[in-house]
């Protein structure tokens, strides 16, 4: 048994996005542009972000139970 589970300590899985992140797809923006454009659209890449993790849970699970 990992650490983890003998302590109980409880485990996320955390994802970051900064500026830099977004300059990588528009090189051509500053980075306050793109922190902006992170900010303005933050709740729509949580939202997506938790629907394209539960799909990768479900298949991880099912490969799991293989």
């Amino acid at each position: 048994m990992s650490e983890q589970f003998e302590t109980k300590i409880p485990t996320t899985a955390t994802i970051v996005w900064k500026a830099g992140d977004i300059q990588g797809f528009r090189p051509d923006w500053t980075l306050e542009q793109c922190d902006d454009w992170l900010y303005n659209n933050r709740n729509r890449i949580i939202d997506r972000s938790i629907e394209l993790g539960h799909e990768v849970i479900e298949t991880l699970l099912e490969i799991e139970d293989e």
